[in-house]
């Protein structure tokens, strides 16, 4: 599974970027690039809490 190229905001961080993930394997493998303009670090917490 691939997002390229893609773009958003969660919370008050932006972020552009390219994901990879693979999840054939044993384990889950995820590879990308991501770049911010703006971070807030707690703003991953609701990444995260929508992956899980």
């Amino acid at each position: 599974m691939a997002f390229e190229n893609f773009e958003g905001t969660t919370g008050s961080s932006d972020i552009v970027g390219t994901l990879q993930i693979d999840t054939g394997g044993k384990h889950s493998f995820m590879q990308g690039e991501l770049v911010f303009k703006v971070f807030d670090l707690t703003d991953l917490g609701s990444l995260i809490d929508a992956a899980g």
